[in-house]
């Protein structure tokens, strides 16, 4: 067996791998089913079975994009698994036809758009930030664009994305009768109407698993794995999934996690801020700690600043 070293010649970086994941750049005639058998061999009946929409009829020698190989990765190893061609088509329809129907791509654009939009509003947003924010704007303008997307950002290509932008394992429980459930790390959510117990049998699809046909062991080692996390591990991971932290303390005592401690920053203006100032009297150069014990009560401790020479702030 090629040890990673070896397997990491023919791989891409986790940058180029970004790059070109819904570019066709991946010949079909390279692709190899676990039989060690030409892939294309299996086109025309998983054609005929509505589940391989993106390579045209009698068209072996086309390339097609990475996220299309996992896709087939993935058809190949259901049905050596004996899933059934009946079943797996509603799985396809599920991941592809009801992310077309539901309109995936524009609910994407949207939730980026409005996430920045937000940090617009609050006068925290960067140039970076502005200019995607425009851009975001734009393409939800673009009917053609977002037409376009809907063939190609799907719940697979979700999966995919979420697993390599939050460095965890992401995946796909498959169950009897086509229906399915997503996991993003540790949690695991329904994929569909549908929401069987996680816990029934089941076939799991690991993303991580895929990737590793692609990107380099070095960036793909970045990737968390449920249940290969320590209660540590886990604690601390939590804290750091939460959105808009600015500073996390961790405290430890006989090399276990007994707290953590996170710091939002959030800046106030306009009628809110002059509202608080007023309700406890804060001056210039004058620093507050607010404190919630209770359900009925706020304390505060105040600190002021006297400037006696130079500018404020040395």
């Amino acid at each position: 067996m090629k040890n990673e070293k070896m397997l990491d010649k023919d791989r891409i970086s986790l940058k180029e791998f970004r790059q070109y994941i819904f570019y066709p750049v991946y010949p079909v005639s390279n692709l190899k089913d676990l039989k060690n058998k030409q892939m294309s061999e299996s086109f025309p009946f998983w054609r005929r079975n509505g589940l391989m929409p993106f390579i045209p009829k009698g068209k072996h020698n086309v390339e097609i994009s990475f996220a299309q190989v996992i896709w087939l990765r993935i058809l190949d190893h259901l049905r050596a698994l004996g899933y059934g061609v009946s079943d797996t088509a509603q799985l396809c329809d599920r991941l592809f036809k009801d992310a077309y129907l539901e309109e995936l791509p524009k609910k994407r654009i949207k939730y980026h758009y409005d996430r920045l939009r937000e940090k617009e509003l609050a006068q925290t947003i960067n140039e970076d930030e502005r200019e995607t924010l425009l851009r975001l704007s734009q393409m939800l303008e673009d009917s053609i664009l977002l037409y376009g997307l809907k063939f190609e950002i799907n719940f697979l290509t979700d999966l995919i994305i979420w697993c390599l932008d939050n460095n965890q394992e992401a995946g796909i429980l498959v169950f009897p009768g086509g229906i399915c459930m997503k996991r993003l790390g540790e949690e695991i959510h329904p994929l569909g109407n549908t929401s069987p117990d996680p816990a029934a049998p089941h076939i799991y699809l690991s993303i991580f698993y895929f990737l590793k046909e692609f990107i380099q062991s070095e960036d793909l080692g970045l990737i968390r794995i449920p249940g290969l996390l320590n209660e540590n591990e886990k604690k601390v991971l939590a804290a750091l999934n939460s959105k808009n932290i600015s500073e996390l303390t961790i405290k430890l005592s006989g090399g276990e996690v007994v707290r953590v401690d996170s710091k939002h920053f959030k800046q106030i203006s306009g009628d809110d801020a002059k509202r608080i100032r007023l309700a406890i009297g804060l001056g210039q150069y004058e620093e507050v700690t607010l404190s919630v014990r209770g359900a009925d009560s706020i304390t505060f401790q105040k600190l002021k600043k006297s400037i006696y020479s130079g500018s404020p702030g040395k």
